[in-house]
């Protein structure tokens, strides 16, 4: 009989393995699939989806999770995410120079709106919620993102032992999903990801 344990980590693989499933079959429909790992040691953090298209990589990290998402999880110096997500993505870049790596986190959490980024250039202090939308997503649109926000990235470089053009890169690569909920199936259309 499973145990409450292993019953909660194959719920947790259940995202993890249908967005993994889509993805393979959008790359064999679109013919353009040259391979796939999985539960690869080379993409690190990155293993939930690891597929080589024709064009990229996609390396994933998929989070099945019920709690918000702090940006202390986010950015901890011991175990936060972005620690990972990085040092897989630089390898990533370094082994397969020459082809773009789409970099994501992908994960049922809700973003918080309440924690406080305590870097931040200005009194009034923002929250993970607003870091994502006003300075995350505004680089990867190629939009000022604000000289408020040039502290946090400063201890972004800081805590990924980088420099600030690797990170925007990171930055420019990643997309952050957050509150996703699995699709119906008759309504999934797996090329709209690609």
């Amino acid at each position: 009989m499973a145990t409450s344990g292993e019953q909660a980590a194959i719920s947790g693989y259940h995202t993890q393995f249908k967005i993994a499933a889509w993805e393979i079959y959008a790359a064999i429909t679109h013919g353009n699939l040259e391979w796939l790992e999985l539960a690869s040691v080379e993409a690190g953090n990155l293993d939930d989806v690891f597929i080589g298209l024709t064009d990229k990589i996609l390396a994933w990290q998929i989070k099945d999770r019920s709690n918000r998402f702090t940006y202390n999880e986010f950015a901890n110096i011991e175990s936060g995410l972005i620690v990972k997500m990085f040092a897989s993505w630089a390898a990533l870049a370094q082994k397969h120079a020459g082809k773009p790596i789409d970099c994501r986190l992908i994960t049922t959490q809700e973003m918080s709106s309440h924690d406080v980024i305590q870097s931040f250039g200005a009194a009034d202090k923002p929250s993970f919620a607003s870091f994502v939308k006003n300075c995350w997503n505004k680089i990867r649109a190629g939009e000022s993102y604000g000289k408020n926000w040039e502290p946090v990235l400063d201890e972004l470089c800081v805590l990924l032992h980088c420099q600030q053009p690797q990170l925007l890169d990171f930055i420019r690569s990643t997309h952050l999903s957050f509150d996703y909920t699995l699709p119906d199936q008759k309504d999934y259309n797996p090329l709209a990801w690609l």
